[in-house]
């Protein structure tokens, strides 16, 4: 009822002027000073690294210190450990260290934040299940505080959403969409997934904002946050990466179903994506919803046929005896936790699947193209060059 009772017609007027008409006629803003919140993590880090690398302003970086750790120290140790540099000398200078928490009073003087032109918020919860309100307090509750200063001080409102508000399952009486381009929000989602319902309801309360009270605001819809395309590099934490699950987990079982090959997979480097938020951050107000994502996407039989050329075999079969796999498999508690993702696949064979929309990208890359920047096309190399690595990780053993 939250979802589905609300009224939608003020953000879709917003969302109407969401075109490539607008980006055409409005007015382009610099990207001068920044304040990035959840600057530790896989994307904040690869933001900023762009940000000092092709950018002249100053990074305020929001972030907590952690056990024994300090805030900067904690921002030193992870760009050294993603680009072998700590950038010391930028620490004061173009790197400032403002410790805080989204949920939390910001404690920022008012001339500090005349300095700065966007807040880029990458800070959030990316479990997709927790006991308690951990995730809406920090998904939806960090992004009203945030809103309340960018109002405040004039200062844009950069969101870090995620693709799955879009590509997630229709309620079964809503009107099936079969594409979603940047101008929808509310298209009848059944949002029974706590992330992806705590980031539609940000998007939604920033959109509000930008409808009631003149906020200028970005939301940055990604997809499948991959390795980098320069070096195969991954994320720390890759475990917790659920497409990698995926192909674990059919690693695991030793088969996949035949209807799954004809599916596709989308890798969205994330170097790439880090180059194309920052690109879209000073498109005209008007602008106000991007799928930053990569849009060669690659045939799941592809994908397998690299895993099995990698030493990493799977074989097709029928879905009767996959799901019969599944079966013997969650006996077996070592491979059991991590099938998680296959879950669906469980008495699916005679039951009619949800519609799932998939996310439109025409706009996005017309003004990305407009830009000077294309997605890297999706190798066999890049695919076999990161496998490797998770190989070598230990990622596919059974722990």
């Amino acid at each position: 009822k939250e979802v589905s009772d609300y009224d939608y017609s003020k953000i879709d007027e917003v969302l109407k002027k969401n075109t490539l008409e607008s980006f055409l006629k409005g007015k382009s803003s610099e990207v001068n000073n920044i304040l990035l919140t959840g600057p530790v993590g896989y994307l904040g880090i690869h933001i900023l690294h762009e940000f000092l690398e092709n950018y002249t302003g100053k990074a305020y970086c929001l972030l907590r210190g952690k056990g024994d750790m300090s805030a900067e120290r904690r921002l030193r140790g992870q760009l050294f450990y993603y680009f072998e540099h700590d950038y010391a000398s930028l620490f004061g200078n173009r790197i400032i260290v403002v410790e805080g928490d989204i949920t939390k009073d910001l404690n920022i003087d008012d001339k500090t934040w005349k300095d700065i032109d966007a807040i880029i918020n990458c800070a959030a919860v990316v479990k997709h299940f927790s006991v308690g309100n951990e995730i809406e307090e920090v998904n939806v509750g960090g992004v009203v505080n945030l809103i309340k200063y960018c109002l405040k001080h004039n200062v844009k409102f950069v969101q870090v959403s995620t693709a799955s508000t879009i590509k997630c399952a229709l309620s079964p009486d809503a009107t099936p969409v079969l594409s979603a381009n940047e101008q929808k929000l509310y298209l009848g989602q059944a949002l029974s997934n706590k992330y992806v319902r705590s980031k539609f309801l940000a998007e939604r309360y920033i959109l509000e904002q930008v409808a009631t009270n003149g906020l200028k605001a970005k939301i940055m819809r990604v997809g499948n946050l991959a390795p980098r395309n320069c070096d195969g590099e991954f994320q720390i934490n890759y475990s917790t990466n659920s497409s990698m699950g995926r192909l674990k987990s059919f690693y695991l079982l030793g088969c996949v179903p035949y209807t799954q090959l004809d599916q596709t997979m989308e890798f969205s480097p994330i170097d790439n994506v880090a180059t194309a938020i920052l690109k879209l951050v000073s498109t005209p107000d008007e602008c106000t919803v991007f799928h930053s994502l990569n849009h060669h996407k690659i045939f799941f039989a592809d994908i397998l046929k690299t895993m099995t050329d990698n030493g990493l075999t799977v074989t097709p079969v029928e879905v009767e005896k996959f799901v019969a796999r599944m079966n013997e498999a969650e006996n077996d508690p070592k491979i059991a936790q991590v099938l998680t993702s296959m879950l669906a696949y469980k008495g699916k064979a005679n039951i009619k699947p949800p519609v799932i929309p998939t996310a439109d990208t025409g706009f996005t890359n017309q003004i990305l193209y407009r830009k000077g920047f294309q997605w890297s096309v999706t190798t066999f190399d890049y695919i076999s060059q990161f496998l490797d690595s998770l190989k070598t990780l230990g990622f596919f053993d059974i722990n």
